[in-house]
């Protein structure tokens, strides 16, 4: 996904592909191995810089209903949290103070 997102010049050329990119990341994001649940959160994470913050809202708004839900097991807790964090750290201080 990082090299992906580095190869396209316009991350604007990523967008129709997003039905098949998005379901593929969030299903690896809670998957029970962690080592890939970790790069799920980084593909994530390099999507979501490439694309930018305008397209990020609504997995942003997914991943933290992920984390506050009670009922989620820790596998799927833990993809979420990882995801968040990916997200927050590739778009800097000003994303971080806004959703933090």
């Amino acid at each position: 996904m990082g090299n992906i997102c580095s190869l396209t010049q316009d991350p604007h050329d990523l967008i129709p592909y997003m039905p098949i990119l998005v379901p593929a990341i969030k299903q690896s994001l809670f998957d029970a191995i962690p080592e890939i649940r970790a790069s799920a959160a980084k593909a994530l994470g390099k999507l979501s810089k490439g694309l930018g913050t305008a397209h990020c809202e609504e997995m942003i708004g997914w991943l933290t209903e992920h984390i506050d839900q009670v009922q989620t097991s820790s596998s799927e807790k833990s993809g979420a949290a990882q995801g968040f964090a990916e997200m927050i750290s590739s778009h800097g201080i000003d994303y971080f103070d806004k959703y933090i």
